[in-house]
């Protein structure tokens, strides 16, 4: 990130330089310390939507590992027959605190 840009090498051997906004710069830095790794990258040629003035996109996708969160307490919702009402209970870890069935007035 010294030079501020992205670099894209083509199949052919020459290299394209595009340089990066402030905002980008940012948000790649905190990406990268977050501990991510940049796994893929594409540039293509559209049309934007508001003006349909062509332009050359760039998409970077970053990939962390994260620890697997456990929960103290789930909602469990049952929306199979929702003209029999919607069963929910309230499970903390294996005991069921609440449950219930709520009925629509049809």
């Amino acid at each position: 990130m010294p030079r501020r840009e992205v670099r894209i090498r083509k199949w052919g051997g020459n290299t394209i330089a595009l340089p990066l906004s402030e905002n980008a710069v940012r948000w790649i830095t905190e990406r990268v310390k977050e501990g991510a790794r940049l796994i893929f990258a594409m540039a293509w040629v559209g049309r934007s939507r508001r003006n349909h003035a062509v332009a050359l996109h760039v998409a970077l996708v970053f990939r962390r590992e994260v620890a697997q969160m456990t929960p103290k307490r789930l909602l469990v919702l049952d929306l199979n027959a929702l003209h029999n009402g919607v069963a929910y209970a309230v499970v903390e870890e294996k005991r069921v605190l609440e449950r219930s069935v709520l009925r629509p007035h049809i």
